[in-house]
């Protein structure tokens, strides 16, 4: 797994060239109205500016200034929750117009950075488990569990990280659309790249022991790590 920035990108989304071996399975960008609402909390703050709305005018009325003086104490709060409602649109629309997530036949590329590009590859060999978790307008949230000793920041990775997972954080796509689809398309690759891996080592061993043992009967063995089930529901 690796995370650097770049300048140059033959094909939207990946960094550098796409290798000859190498084919795209499927790219896409978070919904915009998906990452406002579940990335950013929209309707949490809209609730608590609510909530703070109400106060106000019921702390007017009861201290006898008149329902007059709790609309315009209200109608201030208003105007801060239309502010902060404004940024946070800005925001989610900045995000998901430099954001692209693609799945290839041997990685994942998260290519994110509204100041600066930045690029995150994973190796399908490098994923032991993919979770879903998916939303009313069917997009959703697909986190990968990464095995190895190569980690990345959890500051480098946000808002394209798993909530709370601060000391073994786990990439994620975050509001794709269609995520049921794109975790299987996922799941179908990873498997299919762990596969040829363990085949291809099996291949190991059998010459390996051909040199070595020239004159004993051979049998390939696959490595005995199990291949778990690749999609898990998120919590």
């Amino acid at each position: 797994m690796s995370a650097h920035e770049y300048e140059y990108e033959d094909i939207p989304g990946v960094p550098g060239t796409l290798p000859a071996d190498e084919t795209m399975l499927w790219q896409g960008r978070p919904t915009w109205r998906s990452f406002l609402v579940n990335v950013f909390h929209i309707r949490i703050v809209l609730g608590y500016f609510a909530v703070l709305a109400l106060w106000r005018f019921g702390s007017a009325i009861e201290a006898d200034k008149g329902m007059a003086d709790g609309l315009v104490s209200a109608a201030w709060v208003g105007v801060l929750a239309a502010g902060a409602t404004a940024l946070l649109m800005a925001l989610a629309w900045a995000y998901t117009k430099t954001t692209v997530y693609t799945i290839t036949s041997k990685r994942i590329v998260l290519r994110f950075g509204v100041a600066v590009p930045m690029a995150v590859n994973i190796p399908h060999t490098k994923i032991e488990s993919i979770g879903l978790k998916t939303f009313g307008d069917q997009s959703g949230e697909i986190p990968v569990r990464v095995g190895g000793d190569d980690k990345l920041a959890y500051l480098v990775l946000w808002p394209h990280a798993k909530r709370w997972e601060l000391s073994n954080p786990q990439p994620m796509f975050r509001a794709v659309p269609d995520a049921g689809g794109v975790a299987t398309i996922l799941a179908n690759a990873v498997s299919q790249a762990q596969v040829a891996e363990a085949l291809a080592l099996a291949q190991g061993l059998v010459a390996t022991r051909a040199v070595d043992n020239a004159d004993l009967p051979l049998r390939a063995e696959v490595p005995s790590r199990r291949l778990k089930p690749l999609i898990a529901a998120a919590a």
